[in-house]
């Protein structure tokens, strides 16, 4: 599956980040301190709601990633589609 990348917009990617956007990228918190990534080396993604990796789901505009069930359940609730 082929997505976006949310930083620079190229396709290609499978996780919606691609390679160069995602080593640019250096989160830091307030104390200057590195914060624990989700995305593991392998470069597996694990869905927001869940914590399992995503064989196949959605990537967000705002960089969330969700599996397909989840994303289901947060778009459609208990109605039918």
């Amino acid at each position: 599956m082929d997505l976006k990348c949310s930083q620079c917009g190229k396709y290609g990617n499978h996780n919606g980040i691609c390679k160069e956007c995602f080593e640019k990228i250096l989160v830091k918190n307030g104390d200057n301190k590195p914060k624990i990534m989700r995305e593991r080396e392998n470069w597996d993604v694990l869905c927001e709601v869940c914590d399992k990796t995503i064989e196949r789901g959605v990537s967000t505009e705002s960089g969330d990633n969700y599996c397909d069930s989840c994303y289901e359940k947060l778009v459609y609730g208990n109605k039918d589609k």
